[in-house]
């Protein structure tokens, strides 16, 4: 889409009429998206002169997400759902501050999500069906605090790095996260606060280590704690602020170890 002013997607967009790549490339004006997309290539927007609309639509994408300038040229989000579903990796470069409505990952495995220059915010929910969403230095950061808003993930499906997830006074929360290169895999963690909880979110991370601790030897309430740890890992959950309160039961589902 090339050219000045306002242009608009109709029609039948998925499955046979799907498109192969779709490159948005304007001097101004913005591309308006009516009805559902498949792509089966990548999207790209190319310019930050380019606005892309996508207007609460459904956009199934097998390529790379390619934005220029965060929200200035990626609109209309609300209400909006993108299924990431290639069967290779799929870059996500949202360049700048982007927030999503409901993602769902959908992808051939062991592909997976690549988060390059940016985390990925999303303000609805994030479903995790088949394929990894990897974090390097950036993050999965839900901003919506119900706690359904991220389902448990599975072996084949889960945040690979940082998930953050904001919380309230109560609930259950679950953190799909894990360590692909390592071969730990998905680790799920899950926090259930019962009351009182004062924390907004939650930041969990799990990391395989290095070199396996050793027996604690501690002698607390006439039993000795001299078992070796699991040769698999650890969690790390920290939360904002830093120190808060709450009651909680904390529940790690160690996936493999012996």
């Amino acid at each position: 889409f090339t050219g000045t002013g306002t242009q608009n997607i109709y029609g039948s967009l998925v499955g046979a009429d799907k498109f192969g790549n779709l490159l948005i490339n304007k001097s101004s004006g913005t591309v308006i998206l009516n009805a559902g997309m498949e792509i089966a290539g990548d999207f790209t927007i190319q310019n930050s002169t380019s606005i892309f609309n996508v207007n609460g639509q459904y956009l199934k994408l097998a390529g790379n997400f390619l934005n220029a300038a965060g929200t200035t040229t990626f609109t209309g989000v609300s209400g909006s759902t993108i299924e990431f579903n290639g069967i290779a990796d799929q870059l996500y470069s949202p360049g700048g501050s982007l927030t999503l409505n409901d993602v769902f990952i959908n992808q051939g495995v062991p592909a997976a999500i690549v988060l390059t220059g940016n985390s990925m915010t999303i303000s609805g929910s994030l479903t995790l069906t088949s394929g990894r969403i990897e974090t390097l230095l950036n993050e999965v950061n839900v901003t919506n605090s119900t706690p359904a808003a991220v389902n448990a993930g599975n072996i084949n499906s889960y945040v690979d790095g940082d998930l953050r997830r904001a919380t309230t006074v109560t609930g259950s929360y679950d953190f799909p996260v894990g360590h692909f290169l390592s071969g730990k895999g998905y680790q799920l963690a899950n926090i259930d606060f019962t009351a009182a909880n004062t924390a907004t979110e939650l930041l969990a991370r799990f990391r395989p280590f290095s070199l396996v601790p050793a027996a604690l030897g501690l002698l607390d309430c006439g039993i000795t704690y001299n078992l070796e740890a699991l040769d698999n890992g650890s969690w790390t959950i920290a939360s904002t602020p830093s120190v808060s309160t709450g009651v909680y039961t904390a529940t790690l589902y160690n996936t493999p170890g012996t």
